[in-house]
């Protein structure tokens, strides 16, 4: 199971994604922090928070699976009778273009390499 919270005061969702990576730790912790903390009353709209899209990986620290040992961003578009990894990436393909106008995905370099904070943000018509 890989953890999701919906904040909802409205319609017009945004998608908010971390831990592609298991290695990734700022955008799972700072994406937990925030599903523990946003309330209705402070958003319009609806919210959707996935703090480890690859929770195995992020669960066991690593940069891939433990599972298959897929790469998550290797993985789009995925496919639905693939490993778990590939089933995962195609679940989540096409996500913030049929729920969310507004996706940010909040990405790290990895424990094991010295990197400036990524993020990457896009919207969706």
């Amino acid at each position: 199971m890989i953890p999701v919270t919906v904040v909802r005061n409205g319609e017009g969702p945004a998608l908010l994604t971390g831990g592609n990576h298991g290695d990734e730790y700022e955008g799972p912790i700072a994406l937990s922090d925030l599903a523990r903390s946003l309330k209705p009353e402070d958003v319009t709209g609806a919210v959707i928070i996935v703090p480890a899209m690859n929770y195995s990986a992020f669960l066991s620290g690593t940069r891939t699976s433990p599972i298959d040992r897929g790469n998550m961003n290797r993985s789009f578009p995925g496919a639905p009778d693939g490993t778990v990894t590939q089933k995962i990436a195609d679940y989540f393909q096409p996500i913030p273009a049929a729920v969310s106008r507004y996706r940010a995905g909040l990405e790290g370099a990895g424990a094991a390499m010295i990197e400036a904070r990524i993020s990457g943000m896009g919207r969706f018509r």
